[in-house]
């Protein structure tokens, strides 16, 4: 794999998703772990020279990412323009993440038999709205308006469900 990218455990049992995929990424995020000497060595200055020695750079991130808590080691490489994200974990840590809940990306719904369900929000954007959000409906809830509208009478869809054709 390629050195500075990958997945950390942090000392608190998180896990952090880290790519420094630049060289100057990189360089920043050797300097940040006190392992300058591996950000201004020629062996390791270009993505394809990381590669190379990528298990070694990845052993000596995560012996410095595991002695940080995961909220700690976010915050500093973000402060210095390393991307790094947290891993979730649990649906609930999902939910619960800052940038989730900031970015509205999940929604609650109310389903006529299930309750209030989550459901993900359109990525789609058009001025500023991202669409309807309503449950799923129910099966064969729109039966009747479908055949209707695909030219059956009433007759004849009472005789479809009848003969258990439809729901």
């Amino acid at each position: 794999g390629l050195g500075g990218l990958g997945v950390f455990e942090t000392a608190d049992g998180g896990w952090v998703y880290l790519s420094a995929w630049n060289d100057k990424q990189f360089k920043t995020l050797c300097e940040l772990a006190d392992l300058a000497y591996l950000g201004e060595s020629p062996e390791y200055a270009t993505r394809l020279q990381r590669s190379i020695h990528g298990a070694e750079v990845n052993e000596l991130l995560g012996q410095w990412i595991s002695t940080m808590q995961l909220d700690d080691v976010v915050e500093l490489l973000a402060r210095h323009k390393v991307p790094a994200a947290p891993m979730r974990m649990s649906v609930e840590e999902l939910f619960d993440d800052p940038q989730v809940v900031g970015n509205e990306m999940y929604k609650a719904v109310e389903h006529p038999t299930k309750g209030r369900l989550w459901q993900l929000r359109g990525m789609l954007e058009v001025d500023g709205d991202h669409g309807r959000m309503d449950p799923a409906p129910l099966f064969g809830e729109h039966t009747d308006e479908v055949l209707t509208e695909l030219g059956y009478s009433g007759e004849e869809v009472s005789a479809l469900r009848e003969a258990g054709a439809v729901a």
